[in-house]
Protein backbone atom coordinates (compact mmCIF):
# COMPACT_ATOMS: atom_id res chain seq x y z
CA UNK A 1 0.00 0.00 0.00
CA UNK A 2 2.83 2.32 0.85
CA UNK A 3 4.39 1.61 -2.54
CA UNK A 4 1.18 2.46 -4.34
CA UNK A 5 0.90 5.81 -2.54
CA UNK A 6 4.55 6.65 -3.39
CA UNK A 7 4.02 5.66 -7.02
CA UNK A 8 0.88 7.82 -7.27
CA UNK A 9 2.62 10.83 -5.62
CA UNK A 10 5.65 10.49 -7.90
CA UNK A 11 3.43 10.84 -10.95
CA UNK A 12 2.12 14.25 -9.72
CA UNK A 13 3.85 17.52 -10.45
CA UNK A 14 4.83 20.03 -7.74
CA UNK A 15 1.65 22.15 -8.03
CA UNK A 16 -0.65 19.10 -7.65
CA UNK A 17 1.35 17.94 -4.63
CA UNK A 18 1.07 21.45 -3.12
CA UNK A 19 -2.74 21.49 -3.68
CA UNK A 20 -3.01 18.03 -2.15
CA UNK A 21 -0.96 19.16 0.86
CA UNK A 22 -3.09 22.32 1.36
CA UNK A 23 -6.37 20.37 1.02
CA UNK A 24 -5.12 17.74 3.47
CA UNK A 25 -4.06 20.45 5.90
CA UNK A 26 -7.44 22.23 5.69
CA UNK A 27 -9.34 18.95 6.12
CA UNK A 28 -7.21 18.18 9.16
CA UNK A 29 -7.90 21.58 10.68
CA UNK A 30 -11.65 21.31 10.04
CA UNK A 31 -11.70 17.80 11.45
CA UNK A 32 -9.79 18.95 14.55
CA UNK A 33 -12.18 21.89 15.06
CA UNK A 34 -15.21 19.65 14.59
CA UNK A 35 -13.92 17.12 17.12
CA UNK A 36 -12.97 19.90 19.56
CA UNK A 37 -16.46 21.38 19.27
CA UNK A 38 -17.97 17.95 19.89
CA UNK A 39 -15.78 17.45 22.96
CA UNK A 40 -16.70 20.93 24.19
CA UNK A 41 -20.40 20.10 23.85
CA UNK A 42 -19.84 16.84 25.73
CA UNK A 43 -17.97 18.72 28.46
CA UNK A 44 -20.82 21.25 28.66
CA UNK A 45 -23.32 18.41 28.98
CA UNK A 46 -21.20 16.72 31.61
CA UNK A 47 -20.81 19.95 33.56
CA UNK A 48 -24.59 20.55 33.33
CA UNK A 49 -25.20 17.00 34.55
CA UNK A 50 -22.73 17.56 37.39
CA UNK A 51 -24.37 20.86 38.33
CA UNK A 52 -27.79 19.18 38.22
CA UNK A 53 -26.52 16.34 40.41
CA UNK A 54 -25.00 18.82 42.87
CA UNK A 55 -28.27 20.78 42.97
CA UNK A 56 -30.24 17.59 43.62
CA UNK A 57 -27.78 16.60 46.36
CA UNK A 58 -27.97 20.09 47.91
CA UNK A 59 -31.78 20.00 47.77
CA UNK A 60 -31.75 16.59 49.47
CA UNK A 61 -29.49 17.96 52.22
CA UNK A 62 -31.71 21.02 52.60
CA UNK A 63 -34.81 18.83 52.84
CA UNK A 64 -33.17 16.65 55.50
CA UNK A 65 -32.15 19.75 57.46
CA UNK A 66 -35.65 21.20 57.11
CA UNK A 67 -37.16 17.93 58.30
CA UNK A 68 -34.89 17.90 61.36
CA UNK A 69 -35.82 21.51 62.15
CA UNK A 70 -39.54 20.82 61.68
CA UNK A 71 -39.32 17.88 64.07
CA UNK A 72 -38.33 20.36 66.76
CA UNK A 73 -41.75 22.02 66.33
CA UNK A 74 -43.76 18.79 66.43
CA UNK A 75 -44.08 18.91 70.18
CA UNK A 76 -47.46 19.65 71.73
CA UNK A 77 -48.36 22.50 74.05
CA UNK A 78 -48.42 20.05 76.96
CA UNK A 79 -44.84 18.95 76.23
CA UNK A 80 -43.69 22.58 76.20
CA UNK A 81 -45.49 23.30 79.49
CA UNK A 82 -44.08 20.14 81.07
CA UNK A 83 -40.59 21.23 80.04
CA UNK A 84 -41.08 24.68 81.61
CA UNK A 85 -42.42 23.13 84.84
CA UNK A 86 -39.53 20.67 84.93
CA UNK A 87 -36.97 23.45 84.52
CA UNK A 88 -38.72 25.60 87.13
CA UNK A 89 -38.83 22.73 89.64
CA UNK A 90 -35.16 22.09 89.03
CA UNK A 91 -34.40 25.67 90.14
CA UNK A 92 -37.07 25.57 92.92
CA UNK A 93 -39.24 28.21 91.27
CA UNK A 94 -42.97 28.15 91.99
CA UNK A 95 -45.27 30.05 89.65
CA UNK A 96 -47.76 32.41 91.30
CA UNK A 97 -49.74 33.12 88.15
CA UNK A 98 -49.70 31.80 84.58
CA UNK A 99 -51.51 33.45 81.66
CA UNK A 100 -51.59 31.81 78.28
CA UNK A 101 -52.46 33.24 74.87
CA UNK A 102 -52.36 31.53 71.51
CA UNK A 103 -53.08 32.19 67.87
CA UNK A 104 -52.81 30.09 64.74
CA UNK A 105 -51.28 30.66 61.33
CA UNK A 106 -51.40 28.42 58.29
CA UNK A 107 -49.12 25.70 59.70
CA UNK A 108 -48.21 26.76 63.23
CA UNK A 109 -49.90 27.50 66.50
CA UNK A 110 -48.07 30.23 68.43
CA UNK A 111 -48.23 30.46 72.23
CA UNK A 112 -47.30 33.18 74.66
CA UNK A 113 -46.99 32.39 78.36
CA UNK A 114 -46.83 35.11 80.97
CA UNK A 115 -45.29 33.64 84.11
CA UNK A 116 -45.29 35.44 87.47
CA UNK A 117 -43.14 34.12 90.29
CA UNK A 118 -41.02 35.11 93.28
CA UNK A 119 -37.38 34.10 93.25
CA UNK A 120 -33.83 35.05 94.10
CA UNK A 121 -31.66 36.57 91.41
CA UNK A 122 -29.34 33.56 91.22
CA UNK A 123 -32.27 31.13 90.79
CA UNK A 124 -33.73 33.38 88.10
CA UNK A 125 -30.47 33.37 86.14
CA UNK A 126 -30.18 29.58 86.38
CA UNK A 127 -33.80 29.17 85.25
CA UNK A 128 -33.32 31.51 82.26
CA UNK A 129 -30.14 29.71 81.31
CA UNK A 130 -31.80 26.29 81.49
CA UNK A 131 -34.72 27.52 79.35
CA UNK A 132 -32.30 28.83 76.73
CA UNK A 133 -30.28 25.58 76.75
CA UNK A 134 -33.36 23.37 76.55
CA UNK A 135 -34.00 21.07 73.56
CA UNK A 136 -37.25 22.95 73.09
CA UNK A 137 -37.34 26.20 71.14
CA UNK A 138 -38.40 29.00 73.48
CA UNK A 139 -38.23 32.73 72.91
CA UNK A 140 -37.77 34.76 76.06
CA UNK A 141 -39.51 37.92 74.96
CA UNK A 142 -39.98 40.05 78.06
CA UNK A 143 -38.75 40.09 81.64
CA UNK A 144 -39.71 42.60 84.30
CA UNK A 145 -38.34 42.55 87.84
CA UNK A 146 -39.64 44.22 91.02
CA UNK A 147 -38.31 43.88 94.53
CA UNK A 148 -41.02 42.71 96.98
CA UNK A 149 -40.63 41.10 100.42
CA UNK A 150 -36.86 40.59 100.10
CA UNK A 151 -37.40 38.67 96.89
CA UNK A 152 -37.63 39.49 93.24
CA UNK A 153 -41.06 39.38 91.68
CA UNK A 154 -40.41 38.32 88.09
CA UNK A 155 -42.85 38.51 85.22
CA UNK A 156 -41.50 36.53 82.29
CA UNK A 157 -43.04 36.19 78.83
CA UNK A 158 -42.08 33.07 76.94
CA UNK A 159 -43.12 32.37 73.36
CA UNK A 160 -43.09 29.05 71.55
CA UNK A 161 -44.66 27.50 68.48
CA UNK A 162 -45.82 24.07 67.43
CA UNK A 163 -47.03 22.52 64.19
CA UNK A 164 -50.75 22.22 63.72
Amino acid sequence: MKDRINFWLNQRNFREKLYLFIISLLLGIFLALFLAKGLEINEDLRSEELISFENDFTQDENLKELDINLQRFQKSEKEYLDEIYKLANKEKIIFENIKSESFSTAHFKHYTLKLEFFTHFHQLLLFLQSVQNSNFIFELSNLSLNMEKNQLKAVLSIKFSSLI
